[in-house]
Parts: C-alpha cells; sequence; structure tokens
C-alpha cells in the first residue's frame, strides 16, 4: 500500500496539480479477523504528501465489510473471492466541508480508490476538479 499511495498521490499533486489540502480519504481500521491493516497505518505517508487527518473519515468496519461497495472495502459484483481493502480519495467541493459528508456530491466528490496492488481513477472527475 505504501507503494500504490506513493504513485497515487504523486499523481494527483504534481501531474494533476491538485490543491492536497482538499483531498480527503476515506477507508476502515485494521481488523485481525480480515487480515487488514487499515488507513491509520499509512497516517504519515498521507500527511508527507498534504493531506490533513481531519479529512480522513474511518468508516464502520464490519459495515463497510457488508456493503462491499467501496470506501474502506470493495466485492467485485458475482465474484465473492475479489475483495479487499480499500482507500478511496475525495475532493473538497464546497469550503470547510466535513469528510463525514463525502457522500454528498455537493461537498465532495470521488476522484479515485487503490487497494493494495491496485487502482481506478475517475478521468471525467480528475479532469472536473483540475478546472475547479
Amino acid at each position: 500500500m505504501n507503494e500504490t499511495l506513493d504513485i497515487f498521490c504523486n499523481f494527483f499533486k504534481n501531474y494533476c496539480k491538485l490543491d492536497m489540502k482538499k483531498l480527503g480519504c476515506v477507508s476502515i481500521s485494521c481488523s485481525k479477523k480480515f487480515d487488514i491493516d487499515g488507513i491509520k497505518k499509512y497516517y504519515n505517508l498521507l500527511e508527507k504528501w498534504g493531506i490533513d487527518k481531519k479529512n480522513i473519515y474511518i468508516r464502520d468496519t464490519q459495515k463497510a465489510i457488508k456493503q462491499g461497495k467501496g470506501d474502506g472495502y470493495w466485492i467485485y459484483p458475482g465474484f465473492n473471492n475479489l475483495r479487499g481493502w480499500t482507500i478511496s480519495f475525495h475532493y473538497q467541493l464546497k469550503p470547510n466541508s466535513n469528510i463525514s459528508t463525502y457522500q454528498n456530491y455537493n461537498n465532495w466528490i470521488e476522484i479515485a480508490e487503490i487497494g493494495e496492488n491496485l487502482g481506478a481513477v475517475g478521468l471525467e472527475r480528475i479532469n472536473f476538479v483540475i478546472k475547479l
């Protein structure tokens, strides 16, 4: 996850020229039961790239795993063996929005989501926030 976070944060900061103070992350905490590191392990790395702790939201692990729709845990539809913990990246649209409102697209817009060895970027969303 360290390498994947570095790649994505470098892309956001140096290629997209995003304001890293407006970037937020949504994920889950560690879980020994499900062998999940969780986002807290990566606070220092995220802060190194300029992502404030106040913009990191930790979802309820059990709820995220049960839903399996991302923002902490992902299950590929129809393939229960393709699953894993994730970190989703959201960009702040409304000043001083709390990351807990990340599902309100008037406040935040999801621009990417990563797992340990993979990631996806919403190109149209990246283009949208670059032009803000």
